[in-house]
């Protein structure tokens, strides 16, 4: 049976870091994250607010397509509230896959330039996932 990762976090918690961990181990064929799709032309990561929406969807689409090829994969997003990570669940549902979801606990500067005040409250916020497990890197 294929398997979806979910792993999820606050900016700064080593969701990117650990997601290549699995990767490395071999754990999925293929690893997602919207911030992939948020480069310039020259490959550097550039945080544009207003392209969210459809980096997220980017993200999505290169995850079904791998569902669609029975590959085990990784998505790293926040995932602050249950919700949005629905249309994962949803498509590894669909699809037969064993979905594991690892929320990250750690606390590091993050490279997104993601204001303090901005990351508590996405904290607060943070939704439990049934199931999920807590890592700490």
């Amino acid at each position: 049976m294929p398997t979806m990762h979910i792993v999820r976090g606050v900016p700064g918690s080593g969701k990117t870091t650990f997601a290549k961990k699995l990767w490395s181990w071999n754990v999925g064929d293929y690893f997602w994250e919207a911030d992939m799709f948020m480069v310039d032309v020259d490959g550097n990561y550039v945080f544009d607010g207003s392209r969210l929406k459809e980096c997220h969807a980017n993200c999505f689409a290169a995850v079904s397509r791998d569902v669609s090829e029975r590959r085990d994969v990784i998505v790293s997003n926040t995932f602050i509230r249950k919700w949005e990570m629905e249309n994962y669940l949803e498509l590894a549902k669909a699809n037969g896959y064993r979905v594991m979801v690892w929320r990250m606990m750690n606390r590091f500067d993050n490279v997104h330039g993601v204001p303090v005040d901005r990351v508590e409250t996405m904290l607060t916020n943070m939704e439990d996932v049934e199931g999920e497990y807590k890592v700490c890197n």
